[in-house]
């Protein structure tokens, strides 16, 4: 029974010896393409571009505080951008800041 185990190992160690020998094929790359085609294969894989945002000239923007009793309005026009905040608008980057809650008669 042992040499039949030895046998066995012995034979399965061979054949991994074999295998191993064999010559490792290497992938070939195959011909190289043409700079123009693979260009326009990438160009045709594309999606469409988005269109240009159109330039804004002017805005102008509001917004309704608090103010005591009721609501005082303020706004600010620009000509690049126009922002609301929560207590305020901002122009062009200037901002106008609505009053303080408790300061306009009621």
């Amino acid at each position: 029974m042992r040499k039949m185990i030895l046998l066995s190992g012995l034979v399965f160690l061979l054949s991994l010896r074999v295998v191993s020998a064999e010559p490792q094929r290497s992938a070939q790359p195959g011909p190289a393409p043409e700079l123009n085609t693979f260009l326009a294969s990438l160009s045709d894989s594309l999606p469409p571009l988005a269109p240009a945002p159109t330039p804004r000239t002017a805005c102008e923007v509001s917004k309704d505080c608090v103010c005591g009793g009721g609501y005082v309005t303020i706004s600010c026009s620009g000509n690049v951008s126009c922002m609301v905040k929560v207590r305020s608008v901002v122009c062009d980057g200037f901002t106008t800041n609505c009053p303080p809650i408790g300061s306009c008669p009621p």
